[in-house]
């Protein structure tokens, strides 16, 4: 009976200190979650904080790239360092270029960082980008273009009405992706042309309409005749519905994949993404001699300084700008023994 009730105040007293907290019960060490689990938290995270195309963004690179290498993926997060990171990376480059790379250690970058302060993970590894990231300014010669097309067209045909459309209209790929049917005016009242509506806020500049060449005009018509004989499931208001359900528009990782896929097919140049297709827009703009302005409406730029760089003066516009400051000259300032060559008759063509 002794010994009983001694074990009884022994089990009251120890109740009694873990309650006070003067002793605690010893717990084995918590695991963090791995990447692949830890992605569902993350995009929860993104799809509240940032705006959708950045959302889809992350979602793309993330799935893409860490959690498609199965090494980083299956990683505590706590485990995932330099060296891991650094083999990733030499996996990663043996398949895209180095701006894809850089997406996916921008988008991992994020994850890790949000971890820590979330204090999943005390410390977050050092991630370098790598250097060389120049894709952005790609433009593909006339000859990969024209492959380019033909075979895209062969391979993935909305891949291939894609790329005509980005490099006829410039647009943005998700501008592209979201078109719908009755945004495309082949035939509208007052246009010589045509012309698409890329939708955004009423406001923003990438709200706005781009006429169409007879590439890109043919090319829609072709299409919209096929989409108009769909019926049940497969009726869409997409130019580029899902293959899987008309009620969505083609994903951004189905034509992200298949761009990739035609470029190594015909082994091009790996600076070549989708978005080359409306730089080399703007940039043909900018040869046949459109002002800023024009391509700033156009390509749906937010800020002149972009447009502006497309721009490019050859030496005729500039020769005629000073002959016309002659025309204005001739009378107080007619050099001696000039009179003929510059006289208005002579000028007043340019």
């Amino acid at each position: 009976m002794l010994i009983a009730a001694g074990s009884r105040k022994y089990v009251a007293s120890l109740k009694s200190q873990i309650m006070h907290a003067r002793i605690g019960i010893e717990k084995g060490p918590k695991s963090t979650p791995t990447l692949r689990e830890f992605r569902k938290k993350f995009l929860d995270h993104c799809k509240g904080t940032v705006a959708p195309e950045t959302y889809e963004f992350y979602r793309f690179k993330l799935d893409c790239g860490p959690l498609s290498w199965k090494p980083i993926a299956d990683s505590e997060l706590g485990d995932i360092n330099e060296d891991l990171i650094d083999q990733f990376v030499r996996q990663a480059r043996k398949k895209v270029g180095v701006r894809t790379v850089n997406h996916y250690l921008r988008t991992l970058r994020k994850a890790l960082k949000l971890a820590k302060r979330w204090g999943v993970i005390k410390r977050c590894p050092d991630i370098v980008l790598l250097s060389g990231e120049t894709s952005k300014d790609y433009r593909p010669t006339p000859e990969d273009k024209s492959k380019y097309l033909a075979h895209a067209a062969r391979r993935f045909p909305d891949l291939g009405d894609i790329a005509i459309l980005g490099f006829e209209t410039g647009g943005r790929l998700k501008e592209m992706r979201l078109l719908r049917m009755d945004d495309v005016h082949i035939k509208a009242e007052g246009s010589l042309t045509g012309y698409v509506h890329y939708r955004s806020a009423e406001k923003d500049p990438s709200n706005r309409h781009v006429p169409l060449t007879d590439v890109a005009r043919e090319m829609l018509e072709r299409r919209l005749a096929a989409l108009a004989s769909r019926k049940g499931r497969d009726a869409t208001k997409f130019v580029f519905p899902s293959p899987r359900s008309g009620a969505r528009p083609i994903a951004h990782e189905t034509v992200e994949g298949e761009h990739l896929t035609v470029r190594r097919e015909l082994e091009m140049d790996e600076r070549f993404t989708v978005h080359s297709m409306r730089h080399e827009f703007c940039s043909r703009l900018g040869d046949l001699g459109a002002g800023a302005t024009a391509i700033m409406k156009l390509a749906g730029h937010s800020s002149l300084a972009t447009s502006q760089k497309y721009v490019h003066m050859t030496q005729g516009p500039l020769e005629a700008a000073i002959m016309r400051m002659n025309v204005q000259n001739v009378p107080t300032f007619i050099p001696t023994g000039r009179t003929d060559s510059l006289s208005v008759s002579n000028v007043s063509h340019l």
